[in-house]
């Protein structure tokens, strides 16, 4: 089974948008493009993503705020980011993945490069995410399984009470018409103070 991708590319020179979504092309992707870190924010909050191929160095705002702003929302928090710049220092390279950034590519990049990196990461998100669904599956079910058990334990432990006053009842008459008023009055007083 083939999963459809939707990748965002966000660089302020489109040529660099060109090359990438021209060495992607190929893995069938479902494209979007900004120009600048405001615009990406804009699309995102109309989009799904499972990708973002972010530039660092943008008017208006970079592409560090703009990861900084993605990481703290819980409804875009998980979407991989890879840097793809030409700031190739230590201390951004450091900075993007404190960030929280899945990866960081300088420029000029490897065709080859990109291609294994994308995949491997969308390949990631993707796995990520069907754990995550089976684990709340999974949740639901052991919930659903317990409350099962409850119902079946407590009509078990009425069974058991009710055959223990059949057994009082045969052995005693007094006994078993005593155990049988107590449990109507249990059960008066029971209906009379709600829980």
């Amino acid at each position: 089974m083939e999963f459809s991708y939707n990748v965002l590319i966000v660089d302020d020179i489109s040529d660099n948008i060109k090359v990438a979504m021209n060495i992607l092309k190929e893995n069938n992707y479902n494209f979007s493009f900004a120009m600048n870190g405001k615009e990406a924010l804009e699309i995102i909050k109309t989009k799904q993503f499972d990708l973002i191929l972010l530039d660092i160095m943008m008017p208006q705002m970079n592409g560090f705020d703009v990861c900084e702003v993605l990481k703290k929302d819980p409804k875009t928090q998980d979407i991989p980011i890879i840097f793809l710049t030409a700031k190739a220092d230590l201390d951004s390279i450091a900075h993007g993945f404190k960030l929280g950034a899945v990866d960081y590519i300088t420029k000029p990049f490897y065709a080859e490069e990109l291609i294994a990196r994308v995949t491997t990461h969308l390949e990631l998100y993707k796995a990520k995410s069907i754990l995550k669904q089976n684990n709340l599956d999974l949740s639901v079910k052991v919930i659903q399984s317990e409350q099962r058990f409850l119902t079946e334990l407590e009509e078990t432990q009425k069974e058991i009470i009710y055959l223990l006053t059949e057994l009082m009842e045969s052995t005693s008459d007094e006994t078993g018409k005593h155990i049988k008023r107590v449990a109507e009055i249990s059960k008066l007083l029971a209906m009379e103070c709600p829980q």
